[in-house]
């Protein structure tokens, strides 16, 4: 993860994980959740006007299902 010009925070609350982001330094994050579902990301730390507008969906599949999105995203329309 990098972040040009803020302090963000990766934040998925059943996860139970919590990583500050911090201005141009990478910081490479591996973990394995093991149910799967849809889950909401948000970014945990104030960085400025639109700080509420930064959230998104992480999507946890099965090797199947994703295996077969990943062949769909791959072929051209």
């Amino acid at each position: 993860m990098h972040s040009e010009d803020a302090i963000h925070g990766f934040y998925v609350p059943e996860f139970r994980l919590k990583q500050d982001i911090i201005p141009n330094r990478n910081i490479n994050l591996v973990l394995t959740p093991t149910l799967i579902g849809k889950y909401h990301l948000r970014d945990s730390q104030f960085s400025g006007t639109d700080f509420a507008l930064m959230v998104a969906d992480v999507y946890v599949d099965s090797s199947e299902a994703y295996s077969q999105w990943l062949s769909q995203a791959a072929t051209p329309k």
